[in-house]
């Protein structure tokens, strides 16, 4: 039993009760429910259940329906509606509300609520649609499955947004706007042949400006060859005219013409010769006079406003300015009224004696000239009477180069030097030294690099001043190096250093020893052509000459450091500037290759009105090469390694010796002078006669080091200045090399022999003088310079031909300069 309070009246109790027991419910499916068949007496009783269930809920539902029956049965119902009460016994919970403390229990009558009679059905008749007239088939398919937040968020339908519409004047958010537009159904997808397309068109450009190059290039070479025919075809002319005239001199009536002719003119043009000066001399003179005749027609005042000394006059009255009277003074001179008809009256020169004296000529000077023009011609090849002595020749006319080709002074790049600096060269020493001297010893009145002006340094470089670029290239030396010392001076004067000090003086004169020691004594060439480039492209007075020595001298430093890193690293003894005493590299030698290196960068800095751009890529150029030349420097180091008893001969192969060339030599030594001179110039480095330069000199600089192995091996040292050690160390040359490579080709019996001995001597990290002489004779028979020389016209016209591929006529020159001194050098 269980309490059902249905209002807080106290008096009234109720009471609910179960009608199953908990043990008659069962599960709706149970593990142990048989799952037989039932038999024939159950489904007969189920069946008749079912039935009765059935007919008794109908028969419910047709009395309620059935209002005439209620009416007639109503009391019938009431009195059994009252026989079957219920009475039930409820005893209140004391805890529930509204109990009476002093009833315990009630006892409730339970009856069916009496029902109007007159109340209407409260349901409506609705049709029963038919049953359909076969069951329905079956649907195969898996059951439904739980949405997930993601199908629901798909199934989401978004409010409505218009994009014409507001009528609320709603503030409606950018994303609901967006999401109305259905813009997120749609699925978005690019296609590949955007891609394909953009591809196409990089190849199509691609292959556009290859043909557009190759046309030019056809182009070009095209124009060339029609300017060959031309020059042919005037050459051809030329001789042909020369064999008709020589044809004509020798003999005929024809010729005698042709010979009086030429007599004829020559008289001509010495006839006009001599008016011209005539007419020049008379010209002077008329003009000194009428500068004297208008001084002398201006009155006092006139005179005394322009400065002009005025003289006394010599006679006794007075003299007075015409103008200043109302008088017809000056009718007297021959002029007259306006009316007057007197113009041929008079002679129109009354008076010539001053004009004959003006322009009678000087017979002295006239035949002075004479004079000085025969004597031009007696010297030229005979007297203008004989004019078939003059145009009468043998020999086609012989042409004279006119006056200097080096226009910017190459020809002193590559040229040794013949100072006392030379003389202090070691044999292992791949750099003379310079003497340390003061910079007193330079040039009278230059003693700075202020002081060489851009034009005057410009005018060094042209074909008149072309002996004196070496020599204003060391003037300009001070100035650089003062530039570098006051910066070591600034840093010592911040830590407290004054110039007076002891400390600082020492560190000065030491930095200063430094820089003439190991800057000075070489050749130059690479800051030569620093400068060089940079005027070739410019012009010979352009605003930066003077930075361009700057730079040139920052080349020459960046060397400079190089050559010491070499010789800290190969452990090179050198000799001591001014003695005769040996010095092996000392622990500060680094620091002084470092301080070398680091100079450069001062100068670019300090020294030079460079833009800042231009400073940039000048630096960049400086790093670069370095990276390149270090490169260059392990790959030689390595090949002959100090903890080596003996030499690997396996390492020296061709591939490593072209990379060692071209890292170590061609870079720093001829690309980075020239590269530096088209920064400084601001040439476009898409030009094509960019990398035309840099590969042509890249190949020059292989050339040079396969030619100086050449000189290091064969050349006579007094020649040369040194004396070659490639053999006692080993090197990794192109002698060694190609000897190596030509007797591998031939195959005979003697060449294996000779190549034997020549791996077992080069082998040997130590060698006597007999072993180095062994070696030569046998580089000598393998045909090591004959086969030089093949390479070396090899390289001559690989190097013209990228020479005439550069359009530019600055660097093309400075190509042809640096390949005509190199070409079959002897030292």
């Amino acid at each position: 039993m269980s309490i059902v309070r249905a209002s807080d009246n106290s008096i009234k109790q109720a009471l609910a009760r179960h009608q199953h027991k908990p043990g008659d419910l069962k599960e709706r499916w149970t593990p142990e429910t048989s799952l037989d068949r039932p038999d024939a007496l159950e489904l007969k009783k189920n069946t008749d259940d079912t039935r009765s269930a059935l007919e008794a809920v109908l028969a419910q539902r047709i009395g309620q329906a059935d209002t005439t029956r209620q009416h007639l049965s109503g009391a019938n119902d009431a009195q059994r509606k009252l026989a079957n009460a219920q009475y039930l016994r409820y005893t209140p919970s004391k805890d529930a509300p509204g109990r009476n403390p002093n009833i315990k229990q009630r006892v409730i009558k339970v009856v069916e609520v009496q029902k109007d009679p007159m109340e209407p059905p409260k349901f409506r008749h609705h049709k029963v649609p038919a049953p359909p007239s076969e069951p329905p088939p079956p649907v195969l398919r898996s059951p439904p499955k739980k949405l997930t937040k993601e199908d629901q968020a798909m199934w989401k339908i978004p409010p409505c947004v218009s994009n014409w519409k507001n009528a609320k004047g709603y503030v409606i958010p950018l994303d609901k706007r967006i999401a109305a537009d259905g813009r997120g159904l749609q699925d978005v997808t690019v296609s590949e042949r955007h891609a394909q397309f953009a591809e196409d068109l990089y190849i199509a450009e691609t292959k556009a400006r290859q043909e557009i190059r190759i046309r030019n290039e056809l182009a070009k070479q095209k124009a060339t060859r029609e300017q060959e025919s031309e020059e042919q075809k005037l050459r051809d002319l030329a001789a042909k005219a020369r064999r008709s005239r020589t044809n004509a001199f020798a003999g005929g009536r024809s010729g005698r013409e042709e010979v009086e002719d030429y007599r004829k003119q020559d008289e001509a043009r010495a006839e006009v010769m001599r008016e011209t000066l005539r007419e020049h001399r008379m010209e002077k003179a008329g003009r000194n006079k009428q500068g004297r005749d208008r001084d002398e027609e201006r009155d006092i005042s006139e005179l005394i406003a322009l400065g002009k000394q005025v003289q006394p006059s010599s006679k006794g009255e007075g003299q007075y300015d015409a103008r200043l009277f109302n008088q017809s003074g000056g009718l007297d001179s021959g002029f007259y009224d306006d009316g007057a008809n007197n113009v041929y009256d008079t002679r129109l020169f009354a008076d010539r004696s001053s004009a004959n004296k003006i322009y009678q000529y000087d017979a002295k000077r006239l035949e002075q000239a004479r004079e000085e023009y025969d004597r031009a011609e007696e010297k030229a090849g005979g007297s203008s009477n004989s004019a078939a002595a003059v145009y009468q020749r043998q020999a086609p006319v012989q042409f004279e180069a006119a006056g200097d080709q080096d226009q910017f002074g190459l020809s002193g790049l590559l040229d040794d030097d013949d100072e006392p600096q030379q003389q202090q060269k070691s044999q292992s020493s791949k750099r003379s030294r310079g003497e340390l001297v003061p910079a007193m010893t330079m040039q009278a009145g230059i003693s700075s690099l202020s002081m060489v002006t851009a034009t005057a340094a410009a005018a060094l470089f042209s074909p008149v001043h072309a002996d004196s670029t070496r020599q204003m290239f060391l003037d300009a030396y001070p100035g650089v190096r003062d530039t570098v010392l006051r910066g070591i001076g600034s840093y010592l004067t911040e830590g407290g250093l004054g110039a007076d000090d002891d400390v600082h003086v020492g560190v000065c004169s030491y930095f200063e020893k430094c820089i003439n020691y190991n800057c000075l004594g070489g050749k130059m060439t690479r800051g030569m052509t620093v400068v060089a480039t940079y005027v070739a492209l410019c012009g010979e007075f352009c605003d930066h000459v003077k930075d361009a020595i700057t730079i040139g001298w920052g080349v020459e430093f960046l060397q400079a450091s190089f050559l010491m890193f070499d010789d800290v690293m190969d452990q090179s003894e050198t000799l001591l500037a001014g003695t005769s005493c040996r010095r092996s590299p000392c622990p500060n030698s680094l620091n002084d290759v470092v301080f070398i290196e680091n100079a450069v960068y001062t100068l670019l800095i300090e020294a030079t009105t460079f833009d800042p751009e231009i400073k940039l890529s000048v630096m960049r150029l400086c790093h670069d090469i370095t990276l390149r030349t270090i490169v260059g420097q392990h790959l030689d180091l390595n090949s002959v390694r100090p903890e080596d008893v003996t030499v690997d001969l396996s390492r020296y192969t061709m591939e490593r010796y072209w990379a060692i060339t071209a890292y170590k030599t061609a870079y720093y030594s001829f690309w980075l002078p020239v590269a530096l001179g088209m920064a400084m110039a601001r040439f476009p480095k898409d030009d094509s006669d960019y990398q035309r330069t840099k590969e042509a000199c890249i190949t020059l600089g292989n050339y040079f080091q396969a030619q100086d192995d050449i000189l290091d091996v064969f050349a006579d040292p007094k020649v040369i200045g040194k004396v070659g050690t490639d053999i006692s160390e080993s090197k990794c040359s192109y002698v060694f090399l190609k000897a190596r490579e030509l007797l591998e080709t031939e195959g005979s019996c003697q060449s294996e022999a000779l190549l034997s001995r020549l791996n077992e001597l080069y082998q040997k990290r130590r060698k006597t003088e007999e072993e180095v002489a062994e070696v030569k004779s046998i580089f000598t028979e393998s045909g090591v310079k004959q086969a030089f020389e093949r390479f070396e016209e090899e390289e001559k016209a690989k190097i013209d031909r990228l020479s005439q591929g550069i359009s530019n006529p600055g660097l093309r020159r400075i190509i042809e300069g640096l390949t005509s001194k190199i070409y079959h050098r002897g030292k």
